[in-house]
């Protein structure tokens, strides 16, 4: 599936499964394709379907990325407005890949058993995210990582990992491959500084015993990072180390609970401390060496999304660490429940997300549910023979749970489409295309495209090429919002025959009196292409040398 749909901010173009006629699923094993789901557009919202690979294999002959034999789930080659809410992404080779730092914001998905192995290595991350340090804050909220080769959720690249919130999402048993656990978390690379990362609310699981592989959530790598926030999370690895923040100035460390070791590193040092020296650092935190002997922890997020247009159904995502292996578990609901959020005796759908056709009805009695921890499946990895190469263990010392429950509040909406008004139906012939063209040309890439084509050959008839080795542009725009829309059209018209070639704008700064500049070195640019963008927006453009 290709997508160059472009809606507009505040206008988004929805793309969901119907919910009338069951789960709509997208295979991509047939379809001589790399990807399930391809986005080339902007301002989309991706809701409530389903993308996987149903081919079996799981080797490849070849080494490296591009031996990867099931192809990557989501492509994200453009990221303005673009969303993700409640989709189930598994058994591809890649999760979510974003070949640009895009912007994309993920709500509400699930991700699970992509990987292969190869003669190097295990291979597959989660989420493969990147986000430059100055662009748009992005947030990835309520999503569940399971199940994959390497990384749950991989924060680096070509460009850093900044200004991103990573909250109420759970992650576990993530390297699942041959070559054993990895990271759940991890963003930072060998030499990109990373600001303003927030890693808060999160469940970060691997199973008890000795791990295999890279297993520690990384907070910040060689390269370091800035004002790092790690706030309330449950980051647990018995036995091993949990986490290690790497290489950090500014950070907030607070409200953890840690179940392993910890290490901790300042920016522009090689000097590491470990344990007691880095509760004593950051002592507003639970500290665990090893896993509790007994009780049951229960980790839960309300997803953003819910209640929605379509369904009015609230969802909740619950872990459970039941440390003594009891054979059912309390889920208090009473908070929910005075909030109005919940009616008293309502009946609660549940189902593991290891298991995610099956779902089974429990009552609330007295603000709480009972569920039974026994007799419910696993998301064996297809081509997987899990009776040679199991799974790692989780029920029921482990397990996540989805609830879903309808809203006490929740009225049903309209959602007849409504047709797009024709701006020419009513005029002459002759002047219908130009009304069209008129209203349409920043909407439609198209037309967009015709018309920069068009002004490019009058203007060089006119007036000749501008060219400079290396040029430099102030774009200065009436407000932000104009900056990034002007940012969305470079990538469009980039492409065009005889022009600019890829051109990367730099990241809109806001001024004092509520505009917006850019600053971006451009090569071998016509002078009328930035005059043909410059159309239809408040603008000027100075500083060419």
């Amino acid at each position: 599936m290709v997508s160059r749909l472009a809606g507009l901010a505040g206008k988004a173009v929805v793309v969901r499964g119907d919910p009338e006629a069951g789960t709509a699923r997208i295979d991509a094993a047939f379809t001589g394709s790399r990807f399930g789901l391809r986005i080339a557009g902007v301002y989309t919202q991706f809701v409530d379907f389903e993308l996987f690979c149903s081919k079996t294999v799981r080797w490849s002959e070849t080494p490296g990325d591009v031996g990867d034999p099931r192809g990557i789930g989501i492509l994200g080659e453009s990221g303005l407005g673009i969303e993700l809410i409640d989709l189930e992404v598994h058994d591809f080779g890649l999760s979510l890949f974003e070949s640009q730092p895009s912007g994309i914001e993920i709500r509400g998905c699930r991700f699970f058993n992509a990987y292969w192995d190869g003669p190097d290595r295990s291979h597959g991350p989660g989420l493969y995210l990147r986000n430059p340090v100055g662009g748009p804050r992005k947030t990835i909220e309520g999503n569940i990582v399971f199940q994959h080769g390497r990384q749950g959720l991989q924060g680096f690249g070509s460009v850093p990992f900044a200004h991103v919130t990573v909250e109420g999402n759970a992650f576990f048993n993530n390297g699942i491959a041959g070559d054993g656990f990895h990271r759940n978390l991890m963003f930072g690379n060998g030499s990109d500084e990373h600001e303003g990362v927030i890693i808060r609310s999160n469940l970060a699981y691997l199973p008890l015993g000795p791990a295999r592989g890279h297993e520690y959530n990384l907070f910040g790598g060689a390269g370091g990072s800035h004002g790092l926030e790690l706030v309330g999370n449950w980051l647990v690895h018995p036995g091993r180390e949990a986490a290690k923040i790497q290489r950090a100035e500014g950070a907030t460390v607070e409200g953890n609970r840690i179940v392993g070791g910890v290490s901790y590193s300042e920016l522009g040092s090689e000097a590491e401390i470990q344990g007691a020296a880095v509760q004593d650092l950051f002592p507003l935190n639970d500290y665990y060496e090893q896993a509790p002997a007994e009780g049951c922890w229960i980790w839960m997020w309300e997803n953003s999304r819910k209640p929605n247009l379509w369904d009015g159904r609230r969802r909740l995502t619950v872990g459970v660490l039941n440390w003594a292996s009891a054979p059912e578990i309390e889920i208090d609901l009473t908070e929910l429940e005075n909030e109005g959020k919940i009616a008293a005796g309502a009946e609660v759908r549940i189902c593991s997300v290891q298991a995610p056709s099956d779902w089974r009805t429990f009552r609330l009695h007295d603000g709480e549910i009972v569920v039974s921890l026994d007799g419910w499946g696993e998301a064996a990895p297809i081509g997987r023979d899990v009776a040679v190469n199991p799974l790692p263990p989780t029920l029921p010392a482990f397990g996540v749970f989805l609830l879903e429950w309808p809203d006490p509040g929740w009225v049903a909406e309209a959602r007849e489409p409504q047709p797009i008004p024709d701006p020419g139906a009513d005029l002459p012939a002759e002047q219908q295309r130009a009304a069209r063209i008129e209203a349409w040309r920043v909407n439609d890439p198209a037309i967009r495209v015709e018309l920069l084509q068009q002004r490019r050959r009058a203007w060089r008839a006119h007036a000749g090429p501008y060219a400079s080795p290396a040029s430099t542009a102030l774009l200065i725009f009436s407000t932000l919002a104009k900056a990034e829309q002007f940012r969305t059209e470079v990538e469009v018209t980039a492409l065009l025959e005889g022009g600019a070639g890829p051109v990367w704008i730099g990241v809109p700064t806001k001024l004092a009196d509520g505009r917006a500049a850019i600053a971006h070195r451009l090569t071998d640019v016509d002078a009328d292409w930035i005059r043909a963008m410059a159309e239809g927006f408040e603008l000027q453009i100075g500083g060419l040398s």
